[in-house]
């Protein structure tokens, strides 16, 4: 199995050059902002890809299917197919991930053959009346690319009588793709969607993917803290204004290995005479990946050292979102902090393994705060708070049944005094003291008025005797 996807972590980008480069283009105030934007993005490999696109593949075994990866023409060719309905030639230059997706399906037609066809030609499509077109792509955002590519599809004019009479259908295989980019593509679909056709357009097509969320939902990607980060974009004025939030303002996460979609925040990518991009020419840095692959191990080693490290302000987080707090505003008032001085903790918390993305405590956050109150709990007993149980009230024996008889004098001071022989503060001494202030049960009657006095007197109160 491949890795699941990635994420930077804080130690990563606090110790990487090229990022902190790429940082100190920002202003102080939108520094932590940009740290927490590099910790939100996903990254996808090219082995995690394939998989996937492999495995959604083989819910058609069986059928002979048509493969296609969508991929943008000139504005001067109208058609995907010549006028004798051979599939034009990509070009020879890099294609970007359309060349991930060719790879891909090189390989699993030495598995499929005869089920599987790469780009066919018409012909091929009518002598194996092949009834699925399956459209690849890795990320749509506005979802214009597949849409110009389908109506390339449709101008030929046997795809277009075998699409109307419901003879082939299409599916959309996307990685990543927005609930928007559905719509924008079924409206452009030809035909009538009416409930009185047979077929109507919109029953013929079908999307597949693994991440489908909406446009607007902005905390789904990006967190509680999600306005934070659209101000960063949208206060960058050295990024054209409509590629500050990425294209058709997406505001998508996801980057590949082999491709860096241009739905993602523009501050990541744009590059110009005043602003050095991250992702230059929209090209993966082979920095950035051995960044991401050669530290997986080290993190996880260094997650169970760094735990002994964690300050009492990170302790106090990661009890507060215990308790169920996720956002840095309800953490900054339960804990008394700075909302900016929570986030930077937070962000040092996910990347030493202790924080989850989502704000939730990890096994090793667990741990760390369990170890902790253990410490907390090891302190010395109170003894000055005991409470014996002679103390309880209605018992006889708090008091000396007779004021005659010495050798009933239990709870009495000593002739000096002193410390040393009544017993230590918070011991023996809380019986003297509460022999002494203590008010007698009712069963106890005093028959003379008594005076205070400083030690024990053994001759009892002062009275009127007889002469």
């Amino acid at each position: 199995m491949p890795p699941e996807q990635k994420s930077l972590t804080y130690p990563q980008i606090v110790g990487c050059e090229a990022i902190q480069k790429w940082l100190a283009q920002f202003d102080h105030e939108f520094y932590p902002v940009a740290i927490e934007m590099l910790c939100r993005l996903k990254f996808i490999s090219r082995d995690v890809y394939s998989l996937w696109l492999k495995t959604a593949l083989d819910k058609f075994a069986g059928d002979p299917i048509a493969l296609f990866a969508v991929r943008k023409f000139d504005p001067t060719i109208q058609c995907i197919w010549d006028q004798e309905g051979n599939a034009l030639q990509r070009p020879a230059e890099s294609q970007g991930s359309e060349d991930l997706v060719m790879s891909v399906i090189a390989n699993m037609k030495k598995g499929k053959a005869g089920s599987l066809f790469d780009h066919p030609d018409i012909e091929t499509i009518r002598s194996h009346k092949i009834q699925k077109v399956v459209l690849l792509d890795d990320s749509m955002g506005s979802g214009k690319r597949v849409a110009d590519f389908i109506k390339r599809m449709m101008t030929h004019r046997s795809f277009l009588s075998w699409w109307s009479y419901g003879k082939v259908r299409i599916e959309i295989l996307s990685y990543s793709r927005t609930m928007e980019s559905e719509n924008a593509i079924r409206s452009s679909l030809v035909g009538s969607n009416h409930h009185a056709r047979t077929f109507p357009a919109c029953t013929k097509i079908e999307f597949y993917g693994h991440d489908a969320y909406q446009r607007n939902n902005y905390i789904q990607r990006w967190g509680r803290g999600y306005q934070r980060i659209l101000d960063l974009c949208d206060n960058t004025k050295q990024i054209r204004r409509e590629r500050r939030r990425g294209y058709g303002k997406s505001m998508a996460n996801t980057i590949f290995y082999h491709s860096v979609p241009n739905n993602v925040p523009g501050v990541l990518w744009f590059e110009s005479a005043k602003w050095h991009a991250l992702f230059p020419q929209r090209t993966f840095p082979g920095w950035l990946e051995e960044l991401l692959e050669g530290s997986t191990r080290v993190t996880q080693q260094n997650a169970a050292s760094s735990e002994a490290h964690v300050d009492r302000e990170s302790i106090s987080i990661l009890a507060a979102v215990r308790l169920g707090a996720r956002n840095e505003n309800s953490i900054a008032w339960n804990i008394g902090l700075d909302r900016k001085v929570v986030a930077n903790l937070m962000l040092s918390l996910r990347g030493r393994g202790l924080l989850t993305i989502k704000n939730r405590l990890t096994c090793a956050g667990r741990s760390c705060l369990k170890r902790y109150e253990n410490s907390q709990n090891e302190a010395c007993t109170e003894f000055n708070l005991y409470m014996p149980k002679s103390w309880c009230a209605g018992r006889e024996t708090i008091q000396p049944t007779g004021l005659g008889r010495e050798s009933e004098r239990v709870q009495s001071e000593s002739e000096t005094g002193s410390l040393v022989e009544d017993g230590e503060s918070g011991q023996d001494s809380l019986e003297r003291t509460d022999a002494k202030t203590a008010s007698p049960s009712l069963s106890v009657m005093t028959q003379f008025p008594s005076m205070s006095r400083e030690r024990h007197d053994r001759h009892g109160p002062f009275g009127s005797r007889n002469t």
